[in-house]
């Protein structure tokens, strides 16, 4: 996909978190998806000097403090530095090299999924980071997969020597950048958490590599069953809801499908434009006061 408004906005705060760029790579070579307008705006929004706008990231992140900057793909043909199918396990010189691996939107492309993640993670050295931009919702057939928050905070784990740090969710914007929200680690509520919207959402989170372990030893499992179905505890969906009193009314007053019925129509005429549509508030929510990281 590449990197929109929103997407090099929270690149440039990733070093707020700990991000080291001095050694990157990308999957897939990474474009600048944003007016030169925008991008300019973004730098003096975030004390950055100006530089020259160019479609590819490779300037940015050399902004950013990188000195290295590569992109595998499986292709030549937007001249990555590193040709190698995803699909397939990397070779030993490429792990732990970078202290930076990013994907862009290129993870839901590529059909072997297991391997890809794999390969990601083996590329980063102990101490660094990976980010993902990926689809996580409204995507449909823009590429194989569209991803859920359980998913990465599963595999991004102390299990495998990961740790996440954050994790963030916003919807598409051409113009600037939109509401980012941040997005909760559905183990530590007991409770699945999802999204029902109508905008075209992405999730972008950091996580880091804190020790050399052996990767998927075990394989990730769906936090709600393992922690509470297989342990004999209530259904997460048969669990008490804790939301706004005046919304359970509604939700045993009005059918469900009569809710979902008013709420597109609603979307459709910008009645209501909440990017976070039908979830809970207390799951995924405004990081501060300006929605900002």
């Amino acid at each position: 996909m590449g990197f929109n408004p929103n997407a090099v906005e929270l690149l440039i705060q990733a070093k707020e978190h700990g991000v080291n760029f001095k050694r990157s790579i990308a999957i897939g070579r990474q474009g600048l998806h944003l007016s030169e307008q925008d991008f300019r705006s973004i730098l003096l929004r975030n004390s950055l000097p100006e530089i020259e706008f160019e479609h590819y990231f490779e300037p940015f992140f050399r902004l950013l403090g990188a000195e290295v900057v590569d992109s595998i793909d499986a292709s030549t043909y937007e001249n990555a530095t590193v040709i190698q199918d995803m699909n397939l396990p990397i070779a030993d010189v490429h792990k732990q090299k970078y202290s930076l691996v990013v994907d862009g939107g290129s993870l839901e492309h590529i059909f072997n999924f297991p391997t890809a993640i794999r390969n990601c993670m083996e590329l980063v050295e102990e101490g660094g980071h990976f980010i993902g931009i990926t689809p996580a919702n409204n995507f449909f057939g823009h590429g194989f997969y569209q991803f859920s928050p359980e998913l990465f905070y599963r595999i991004f784990s102390q299990n495998n020597g990961f740790r996440m740090v954050k994790m963030y969710l916003f919807t598409y914007s051409k113009n600037d950048v939109s509401e980012v929200f941040e997005v909760v680690d559905p183990d530590s509520v007991g409770k699945r958490v999802t999204l029902q919207n109508a905008y075209r959402t992405y999730l972008f989170f950091i996580a880091k590599r804190e020790n050399i372990t052996e990767l998927f030893a075990e394989p990730p499992q769906q936090s709600d069953y393992e922690n509470l179905v297989w342990q004999g505890e209530a259904y997460p969906h048969q669990q008490a809801h804790t939301g706004n009193s005046i919304l359970e009314f509604i939700r045993k007053l009005i059918p469900k499908w009569i809710r979902l019925k008013l709420l597109r129509t609603f979307e459709k005429y910008k009645l209501i434009a909440s990017p976070v549509g039908l979830s809970e508030k207390a799951f995924i929510f405004k990081p501060n006061s300006k929605g900002k990281p």
